[in-house]
């Protein structure tokens, strides 16, 4: 009858070259012993991996931080996807409040910072009058966030102090803070825009439709 070999301290001899199996804590294995490989997927690193070389494909979940600041986890556009054009003073008119555009979007992690900015193509004029001023609010709304609506003070536009009328065309970029997500749930930026002229004929039209490098769009960004 054969009987186990065993040394000193007591470890078998004639264990499975194939997978040997250790009682103890081996020792004097280096990395130069360890052949290049790939890690298993059930392979936990613990607190003990801290460099893992050229990462060429996996996904980073959404519980990973990063050991300075945030990183930019996602990013969509809405765009405008036709006019939007008011006119006068009266009821339904540019110094009527109106709403441009509603963008949604659904942040993609718990925790994270969301926010947006509207990239308004836009032209504005007041013919026989000196204010062709006006503002546009961003309103932030979701059971997410808190909700947030922007300052009504005018901030875009032309003043003609001789009254003749006037007329102003351009790009403006409209900024907004970072929320913070307490869920996944959708958040809603309404967009509204009126005319601050008391008198003359104003006008405000948002441009949209054409070509994505030449109107109106909406950009959220989500961080990590």
């Amino acid at each position: 009858m054969s009987r186990a070999r065993e040394n000193a301290d007591g470890a078998r001899l004639d264990a499975p070259l194939a997978s040997p199996a250790f009682t103890g804590t081996p020792t004097g294995i280096t990395a130069a012993h360890l052949e290049a490989g790939v890690l298993p997927s059930h392979v936990t690193g613990g607190s003990g991996l801290t460099a893992l070389g050229t990462v060429t494909s996996g996904t980073i979940g959404g519980a990973v931080t990063f050991e300075n600041g945030k990183t930019l986890r996602n990013i969509e556009e809405d765009y405008l996807t036709s006019n939007i054009s008011k006119s006068g003073t009266g009821s339904g008119g540019a110094t009527t409040e109106f709403t441009v555009f509603t963008p949604t979007y659904t942040p993609k992690f718990i925790g994270s910072q969301v926010t947006g900015t509207f990239y308004a193509m836009m032209e504005t004029d007041n013919i026989g009058g000196s204010d062709g001023r006006g503002y546009c609010k961003l309103e932030f709304t979701g059971s997410g966030i808190t909700n947030w609506t922007s300052s009504t003070s005018s901030n875009y536009g032309e003043f003609d102090r001789g009254g003749s009328g006037i007329q102003g065309r351009g790009n403006v970029v409209f900024f907004a803070p970072l929320h913070t997500t307490t869920s996944t749930d959708e958040i809603t930026c309404t967009i509204k825009a009126k005319s601050s002229a008391g008198s003359g004929t104003p006008v405000i039209q948002f441009i949209g439709g054409g070509s994505p490098y030449l109107y109106s769009k909406f950009q959220w960004m989500e961080f990590k």
